[in-house]
This record gives structure tokens, sequence and C-alpha cells, in this order.
């Protein structure tokens, strides 16, 4: 299960590493690529997990997610075709 994590206010590659520590400490987080430029994290989980436990890792960092999209799942192909289009 992935998903791509929009989050606002990153500007370095502090804010970067800030995010994934905190991304890092949910458990069921296997994987995570923060891109600064993009303002995205892409996040590999072992199992599903609630989108406000994401948000609230990445509130705990000091920024805010504007959107989540689940990779694998529940997006519809029109979802899908757009994450492929702007991250892969």
């Amino acid at each position: 299960m992935k998903k791509i994590v929009h989050i606002e206010g990153m500007s370095c590659s502090h804010c970067a590493a800030m995010v994934n520590i905190e991304l890092y400490r949910i458990k069921e987080v296997t994987n995570t690529k923060v891109d600064v430029r993009d303002k995205t994290a892409i996040v590999t989980l072992s199992i599903d997990i609630e989108d406000s436990i994401i948000q609230n890792a990445v509130k705990k960092a000091g920024y805010s997610v504007s959107d989540i999209l689940n990779v694998n799942g529940t997006n519809t192909d029109h979802d899908i075709k757009f994450d492929k289009d702007r991250f892969v």
C-alpha cells in the first residue's frame, strides 16, 4: 500500500528530513520518499492506516497536509493515471 501525501510549508532539505523522521515513527511505514520540490511524500505502508495518522505525523513535524492519494487500492482509474503522470 502506498500513499502520496501533499504537504504544505516545506521549503528545504531540513523540512523534508523532519517530515521523514515523523513518518518513520508510524510503525506501519516501511519506506518514505519526501520531495521538497514537489511538496510530496510517497509513503509505503505494510498495511493500510487512517489518513489522520499520517496527517498527525506531518503536523508534528510542523507542516500541514493538503491531500492524500492512495496509489494502491481505492482510487479511480483517473486518480491512478494522474498519480502516474505526476509522480512516476
